[in-house]
């Protein structure tokens, strides 16, 4: 599709031109460019520092730019790393962002949050969980829901307790299609695993027993942030779902009635919609970052949009994320097995190709331009 380019057009010809050297390497390196580049267009800057620490003892933060007045009708807020190693692709948007708003300020009566590394340890060690092991993206909970019945079958698959090995890895394959055969394709399959599960703290898609310090953290800003605002759009970037290089929108809105909200938003943005309380969603995962907002932005007008950037197919994505959860609990800590794992699990998530990393960051940056063109109209009528 041709992607509307208003009003970031000088922006995205930079981009495409000369900007392939920006894309980040590590979690540090990204964190001191996120910050450069908020203080050169006089964003307010916020780092906020967490427990733990890097994989040299580093200090880890959350760090924040804004660009708000108390004047703003239009809240929009972009987050990147909620599953640590997905960040590399969030970044790389908000330092996108920050450079147009170097140049150009955004319209009245709009105000732009941009949260990097959500869960700073995952993005700093390319984990997709915090030192815990809790997937952030399962942790908004009140108290731990119960798992998917099957998850507890499946678990002697997906959880060996034993460092990876070309043996193993050839036991999962198997076992992984004789499993798709069995049920008759992957979405039935994967459903019990991806959708969280709360008994199996060494296992994947771990939601934790209580709220982590970087839910709460999150939790603070978007509260701390949104208090003020009549109208919220929440712009939550990941990656790894879907065909490589397209995106696709997973979330909710009251802006429109529950009957219009998937052709409404798929209408406006252009793509694909899942909206994450339907059936037609892929799986209906519990404690969600989308979840929440919802929850506690309700009396507000609000549009809350994950744009999940496709990289593999599931089988490989599972099979990374299995071995990289094996290396991380069973593998000696210097060993060339998990550093191996560590650097499939990130190419998974944050594929080498340039034509995957201009491709993804464009349809990012379209889809904040019509979130800008969107809060414009909603100013421009109130």
């Amino acid at each position: 599709m041709d992607y509307d380019i208003t009003p970031l057009g000088i922006l995205l010809t930079q981009y495409h031109s000369n900007d392939k050297n920006m894309w980040p390497t590590d979690y540090f390196t990204s964190r001191a460019r996120f910050i450069e580049l908020g203080k050169a267009c006089d964003a307010h800057m916020e780092s906020h520092p967490i427990s733990a620490k890097g994989p040299s003892q580093e200090l880890l933060t959350v760090d924040v730019a804004s660009l708000t007045s108390d004047d703003d009708k239009h809240l929009i807020i972009l987050t990147s790393g909620v599953h640590g190693v997905e960040g590399f692709i969030g970044a790389n948007v908000q330092f996108q962002a920050l450079r147009m708003l170097a140049q150009e300020r955004m319209p009245s009566g709009i105000g732009i949050v941009m949260i990097h590394a959500a869960n700073p340890w995952g993005f700093a060690h390319l984990r997709r969980v915090d030192e815990n092991n809790v997937d952030i993206n399962r942790n908004f909970i009140e108290r731990p829901p119960s798992s998917h019945p099957r998850y507890a079958t499946l678990d002697p698959v997906i959880n060996p307790q034993a460092a990876p090995s070309i043996v193993g890895e050839i036991s999962y394959w198997f076992n992984a299609i004789k499993l798709i055969s069995t049920n008759l394709g992957i979405t039935k399959l994967f459903k019990p695993i991806a959708q969280g599960q709360y008994d199996f703290p060494k296992g994947v898609f771990f939601g934790g027993q209580q709220l982590s310090e970087a839910t709460k953290l999150l939790q603070k800003l978007i509260l701390n942030f949104s208090a003020g605002a009549d109208q919220i759009t929440v712009l939550d970037i990941h990656s790894g779902l879907g065909p490589s290089a397209k995106a696709s929108l997973i979330g909710n809105t009251n802006l429109v009635t529950k009957e219009k909200r998937s052709s409404w938003i798929k209408s406006f943005y252009g793509l694909d919609v899942y909206i994450d309380t339907e059936k037609a969603n892929a799986y209906n995962a519990n404690g969600t970052f989308s979840r929440w907002c919802q929850s506690i932005m309700d009396e507000k007008k609000y549009l809350f949009l994950c744009i999940e950037l496709g990289t593999v197919n599931p089988i490989s994505l599972f099979s990374a994320l299995r071995r990289e959860n094996q290396a991380h609990h069973w593998a000696g800590r210097n060993t060339l097995s998990k550093a191996k794992a560590k650097d499939t699990l990130s190419a998974v998530f944050s594929p080498r190709s340039q034509h995957w990393k201009t491709k993804s960051t464009t349809q990012c940056l379209h889809v904040l331009n019509k979130t800008i063109a969107l809060a414009k109209e909603h100013v421009n009528t109130n």
